[in-house]
């Protein structure tokens, strides 16, 4: 329960005279009214409530309970104290001797407010508290109450337990979900949320002997955004928050697993603003602690995904490429059968890259808990289809891609789950496995399968590497510019040089064995200003649709060097780039503008 320190009050007793002839069947009916101001509050032992700081508002405790209630055919009458008693005023108390070895009372001044606000009905609640904190995961803000109620608690065993539930409500409040919440502290990380509904219930069994308890939570909110994660950004909506947690002991002593089945006996929450949020969660999906959104998620402005997804928070033990180890909370995100981009200038008309669908992903920061400053940032991803977006003279499209993205912290170290691999939550208790070796350092690629045209002209079927780096280019006319560069890099592929590629009309070459390498460049100041380079190499070659030709050729090279409108093309000989098409070949792009 609760422990406050500090607290003003009024308190009010009134009792019905019993030799008045007014309304004789309530008997000696007794009304309790108490509002309190409570400046400093605490919940022991499973939640964490902050004391408000200087000048925000103090929580209130208010009270308006019934006594020695008789008999009656009507509802339980409470006072109207609105429209009874707006408003009192107390005399004051002179200084006054106290028992002996004790200090003087001093003296109380006049009260000329005495005042109280409560609903005619009964009431136990708290309300305006700031901020609540479950498990070190989600945090609940914003001018809270919580209410006593009764519950009948039916566990997944089938077994009864007359419970009172110590709710909570919050009406067009927050929630923080992730690590060091709530959203205002300053190395707080995770997914901040406004505009939330939602309840959240302590079940203490009524037997004084049963140590068990249980907490469930349900929410709804809007108004999403990321907290401590500048490399990504978010746009959220129906953002929802599940949980449902067996406490305290058993009576054997050890740690109670029973699981509280809400579907069999809903727990109804009547909320401030007199509507209703049910508790429902079904006693099959077992301890439930996450969140779930349908959102767009933007990573390192190189990877944007779109759809449903799950979040969940850890303390765990994380393996760094150095070897060495470190105690960090792990947040999570997940996502399954989404849509996303991978690419440059994603979301907006200057975007371009690959556009994918069937996209599972898990994304994991992993804070030191010793050294908030060290962090560490993966992801890990497969798409089902692959497409291209915004590249005029390409055309892409492939399967099975996979995204992998292990960036470092401070120091230059990356994280390494190939010995402990993150379970990442993906929403109907579905997971991803976050893997990465650590060995591989820091890394902003992708892979897989995709056949690639250029200005119809070119085809080229094979497995691709595709990184995404920032460089800076000299141009034909010996100008520099600052470019984000997208590179994809093809290795042992089939390919097609001609008219009408993958069509009967084919007339061409076709190739057996091919390498190849495209830069895609887009100015960084202004992403309308495009380049594109190819530079290929191709081998076992002969002759599609040229019934009086035959070829045979070997080593055969194709360069494409392209500029967007009028722009001079890039002097890659200037300034040769390297551009990976598998796990140890690459491609060195060295063409001039000429």
């Amino acid at each position: 329960g609760f422990e406050v320190s500090g607290l003003d009050f009024n308190l009010m007793l009134n009792m019905r005279n019993p030799l008045s002839g007014i309304l004789p069947d309530l008997g000696s009916m007794k009304w309790f009214t108490l509002r309190a101001s409570l400046p400093e509050i605490t919940f022991s032992p499973f939640l964490d409530i902050r004391v408000p700081e200087l000048g925000a508002t103090i929580p209130t405790l208010g009270l308006n309970l019934t006594f020695d209630v008789p008999q009656l055919n009507i509802p339980t009458p409470y006072i109207n104290y609105a429209a009874s008693l707006p408003s009192v005023s107390l005399p004051g108390f002179p200084a006054m001797p106290n028992f002996p070895g004790l200090p003087d009372l001093p003296a109380v001044p006049d009260i000329p407010g005495f005042g109280f606000t409560l609903p005619a009905m009964e009431l136990l609640q708290i309300s305006n508290l700031p901020s609540i904190n479950l498990f070190n995961f989600l945090a609940v803000s914003g001018s809270l109450t919580i209410k006593r109620t009764e519950y009948l608690a039916r566990l997944t065993d089938g077994t009864e337990v007359p419970a009172w539930a110590l709710v909570i409500n919050s009406v067009d409040g927050g929630f923080f979900a992730g690590i060091n919440g709530p959203a205002s502290n300053s190395d707080a990380t995770g997914l901040s949320v406004s505009g939330v509904d939602g309840a959240v219930a302590v079940l203490v069994p009524k037997s004084p002997s049963d140590k068990r308890r249980w907490i469930a939570a349900t929410g709804t909110g809007n108004n999403a955004s990321l907290v401590g994660l500048p490399e990504l950004t978010i746009s959220a909506s129906n953002v929802a928050v599940q949980l449902n947690q067996p406490l305290g002991t058993s009576s054997d002593g050890t740690a109670n697993t029973s699981i509280v089945n809400f579907t069999d006996n809903a727990l109804n929450v009547l909320m401030d603003d007199g509507s209703t949020v049910s508790i429902s969660h079904p006693g099959s999906s077992g301890a439930l602690l996450k969140v779930a959104a349908d959102a767009s998620v933007g990573i390192s402005d190189f990877l944007s995904v779109s759809g449903s997804f799950g979040i969940e928070s850890s303390t765990r033990s994380v393996t760094l490429s150095d070897g060495s180890t470190v105690d960090a909370e792990v947040l999570m995100i997940g996502g399954r059968n989404a849509s996303g981009f991978a690419g440059i200038n994603g979301g907006s008309p200057n975007a371009a890259g690959l556009s994918l669908t069937g996209v599972d992903f898990g994304f994991a920061t992993a804070v030191d808990v010793l050294n908030g400053a060290r962090r560490w940032n993966t992801l890990q991803a497969t798409a089902a289809s692959v497409g291209v977006l915004g590249i005029p003279d390409v055309t892409i499209s492939g399967t099975n891609l996979a995204v992998s993205i292990n960036r470092p912290d401070l120091n230059g170290i990356v994280a390494s789950y190939s010995a402990a691999p993150l379970n990442v939550p993906v929403g109907g208790g579905q997971s991803y496995t976050i893997n990465l070796n650590g060995t591989s350092g820091a890394l902003l690629e992708a892979s897989g399968t995709l056949t690639v045209s250029v200005s119809d002209f070119f085809t080229v079927n094979g497995s691709f590497a595709l990184r995404r780096a920032a460089a800076n280019v000299t141009l034909a006319d010996g100008t520099t510019a600052d470019v984000t560069l997208l590179t994809l890099g093809i290795d042992g592929g089939t390919a097609f040089v001609g008219l009408g590629g993958g069509t009967a009309n084919a007339a061409g070459l076709s190739i057996t064995n091919a390498d190849a390498a495209i830069a895609i460049a887009s100015d960084v100041t202004d992403p309308a200003k495009r380049w594109t380079a190819l530079e290929a190499n191709l081998d076992g070659i002969s002759v599609t649709g040229l019934a009086d030709l035959t070829i045979a050729a070997n080593n055969l090279n194709v360069e494409v060097n392209r500029a967007s409108s009028a722009q001079p093309v890039i002097d890659w000989a200037a300034a040769p780039l390297v551009i990976k098409t598998g796990p140890s070949t690459s491609i060195t792009l060295n063409m001039d503008g000429d």
